[in-house]
């Protein structure tokens, strides 16, 4: 009830023309970093008056958000279809392997899970839409990743893959920097599961967006690739 009121007191400050509101966003981590910040500033040109709330959540915590609606917009990884959930835009962010230019594997155009299985690995937890992936594909092929680190940080993920030891897994979006300053190198993994993976974004399918939450939405979805 609380939610609803406020749209509708953002709704009538619409109606004078103040295009004011707050939009209440959760995302994954990779997003926040990677391509959260050029889309905002872009949309704040526009309606400087609107006000961003920002949470870094797991695919799983974003989904039950929007369901409770706690949140406007979720972004997620590789959720698939979920009951009360309308997935506006997806967008392919296939599942590859991270490694330092110093890894053995780095030379590789190409690898297979049981190349990656074979070394040690730094994965996200189980509530990454990114790790369930990985999981539910090494499971049917009954491989056994050698994890040394699990946690809920992409970036721990990432230094310990820089340091060299260990390789860890992501779409390339997520090392955007570290690969254009050739700390990283990201391999295409030869499997269709980690091949076809999204990020999506998401809406609650049976309640209506505010002005400023509807904006920005139509905004992300247009500038999101």
């Amino acid at each position: 009830m609380c939610r609803d009121l406020d749209r509708i007191h953002e709704s009538i400050k619409n109606l004078k023309g103040l295009r004011e509101g707050e939009v209440k966003i959760w995302v994954i981590e990779a997003v926040v970093q990677a391509i959260l910040p050029r889309i905002m500033t872009d949309f704040n040109e526009n309606y400087p008056a609107i006000q961003f709330s920002i949470n870094s959540e797991s695919s799983d915590r974003t989904i039950e958000a929007i369901i409770r609606d706690e949140i406007d917009i979720g972004i997620v990884f590789n959720m698939g279809d979920r009951p009360g959930i309308e997935v506006i835009k997806r967008c392919a962010a296939p599942i590859q392997c991270l490694v330092s230019p110093n890894h053995p594997l780095a030379q590789h155009q190409s690898l297979s899970l049981e190349d990656i299985c074979f070394y040690p690995i730094a994965l996200p937890v189980s509530s990454f839409g990114m790790r369930q992936t990985f999981d539910k594909v090494t499971r049917s092929l009954h491989l056994h990743p050698q994890s040394i680190v699990n946690t809920n940080n992409l970036e721990l993920t990432k230094a310990m893959a820089i340091a060299g030891r260990t390789l860890t897994i992501g779409p390339k979006q997520i090392a955007a920097r570290e690969i254009e300053q050739n700390m990283l190198r990201a391999i295409p993994i030869d499997n269709e599961a980690m091949e076809s993976a999204n990020i999506e974004i998401c809406v609650h399918r049976d309640r209506t967006l505010s002005f400023a939450a509807h904006q920005f939405l139509k905004h992300v979805c247009r500038e999101f690739n």
